[in-house]
């Protein structure tokens, strides 16, 4: 299989990455319904199937028709909770990654590429992999960058 990319991506401007990312991503504001983001989310897979309902303890998102439990705080920190909820369900298949360049703003854009994807470009170009995304881990959230500078107070 032959893995079909965007050249902006390697040799791209920064205004022109900039584009793409909100041309091709998913845009999520830190003040977003989180069945909103899974939706967003959904868009972007082929053939597949995604939605999210909320209940007292969060959201139930069903996933090809098998339904996961996504727990929230009802605080500022559900939207990155959502995200790496919907990245556990989906990590058979896909890789979440946020563009480097919306961490520290309050809007943050997010791609989602099958796995293969992701091996292919991370294996072939790596430096513009590592200068365009940022690998989201238990810490990343909204008003957060590379410094780990966090906006909101540790009990929003």
């Amino acid at each position: 299989m032959e893995i079909q990319f965007d050249k902006v991506l390697i040799d791209g401007s920064e205004q022109d990455i900039r584009d793409f990312s909100y041309n091709n991503g998913v845009v999520v504001d830190w003040r977003e319904e989180e069945d909103l983001i899974v939706a967003d989310f959904a868009s972007r897979l082929e053939n597949e199937t995604l939605s999210a309902e909320y209940t007292d303890e969060g959201l139930i998102a069903t996933y090809n028709g098998v339904k996961h439990e996504i727990p929230l705080t009802f605080s500022m920190r559900d939207r990155y909770l959502t995200i790496r909820g919907l990245m556990s369900i989906l990590k058979d298949a896909y890789e979440i990654r946020v563009f480097d360049g919306s961490l520290g703003s309050d809007t943050h854009i997010f791609y989602i590429k099958p796995k293969e994807w992701w091996e292919y470009m991370d294996r072939n170009f790596s430096e513009a992999v590592k200068k365009i995304f940022f690998e989201i881990d238990d810490e990343l959230d909204f008003g957060a960058g590379r410094d780990r500078f966090y906006a909101f107070g540790p009990d929003s």
